[in-house]
């Protein structure tokens, strides 16, 4: 008898947990940028294909403990991502176009949720965003990395949304107020977009894994009924 009660108890609980999540009804914080009404379109992720069927998982990361870390020496290998891929096939993916304008509601919308999927072999988690500066909002593609100390934006991006280069700016990421630094000239990364700790755990920007390479990011504290579930 314990064992039953068990097992309904165990469903009773994943239900609460997909029920928000899955929920297509329309609520204040999970609503999406207007400007982005597509779902990620994983059909056209060959890569991810490939690996699902061969089982493997290759990371490139270089995931050694670094200490004493300055942030403007902040580096990692990330050989699979670059501009024309951020342009291309990742833009093909996420269903917008990297750098397309945003409409001017997207920049001060705080959303809820935020759908994105896993790039390559390797599995890097990324998102598009809408980042403005004061002027015009633009999205931008950002590869999630916990694992860097800052947030990250590219030369270009930085040229195009008017942030200086050697300075940090204080811009709009999906609506959040958040200090952001051009990608190190010399990095391994320096063409690419990066949101780090300091946004994840500012913002408690929240991965779920959904399965078959899709991942959905969940600001906990703009969710209600995800925080509700997380209080408990």
């Amino acid at each position: 008898m314990s064992k039953i009660a068990g097992q309904q108890s165990f469903r009773a609980l994943c239900s609460r947990l997909r029920r928000p999540l899955l929920s297509h009804r329309p609520h204040r914080t999970l609503r999406p940028f207007s400007s982005y009404p597509n779902p990620v379109n994983l059909f056209a992720v060959g890569s991810w294909e490939k690996a699902a069927r061969s089982g493997e998982y290759v990371d490139v990361h270089d995931l050694n403990e670094i200490t004493d870390l300055e942030v403007n020496n902040y580096d990692v290998p990330i050989a699979d991502l670059n501009d024309q891929k951020l342009r291309t096939e990742i833009s093909k993916v996420l269903g917008i176009d990297y750098l397309a304008e945003a409409a001017e509601d997207d920049a001060r919308r705080e959303v809820g949720a935020i759908d994105g999927y896993l790039y390559g072999d390797a599995r890097r988690p990324m998102v598009p965003c809408v980042v403005c500066n004061g002027g015009k909002p633009y999205w931008v593609h950002f590869f999630v990395r916990a694992g860097a100390p800052v947030t990250y934006l590219s030369k270009r991006v930085c040229e195009v949304l008017d942030i200086r280069k050697d300075a940090i700016t204080t811009a709009t990421i999906a609506g959040c107020y958040h200090q952001v630094r051009m990608s190190p000239p010399t990095s391994h990364f320096a063409e690419i977009n990066v949101l780090g700790a300091d946004f994840c755990d500012n913002f408690k920007f929240t991965p779920w894994f959904r399965g078959k390479g899709r991942v959905t990011y969940i600001f906990e504290d703009r969710c209600d009924k995800v925080k509700k579930l997380f209080e408990r």
